[in-house]
């Protein structure tokens, strides 16, 4: 019970939407030392299909922030408990994974 209370609680999507915003400064800060190509659809076969301008970085923490934001909405205006924490989990998990795609990228073809 302690745990949903702690996972309901509007801080969480605040933090959320924080490291979003940090997110996309590091993606600005980022655009001086990346290439003017960068490695973004790793989807698509090797080469040229997988690349992107550098300004492209700059979708995987929008896309997060829009997620948060959407579910934040979502879940204020819901009662069940549990879908709130999917809610969130899914925000959790969008952010991260930006967030884990966005540095290796930079690392990868950054001069940092």
């Amino acid at each position: 019970m302690r745990l949903i209370k702690f996972l309901s609680h509007p801080k969480q999507n605040t933090a959320l939407v924080v490291v979003n915003f940090i997110l996309i400064g590091t993606g600005v800060f980022s655009q001086q030392f990346l290439p003017p190509q960068i490695p973004l659809f790793y989807g698509n076969p090797s080469g040229i299909d997988q690349l992107a301008g550098k300004s492209w970085i700059m979708l995987l923490p929008v896309l997060a922030l829009v997620v948060t934001i959407i579910n934040s909405s979502i879940a204020s205006s819901v009662s069940e408990n549990f879908l709130k924490i999917t809610l969130l989990g899914v925000s959790v998990l969008f952010t991260t994974l930006s967030t884990i795609t966005m540095v290796k990228i930079i690392f990868l073809v950054g001069n940092i």
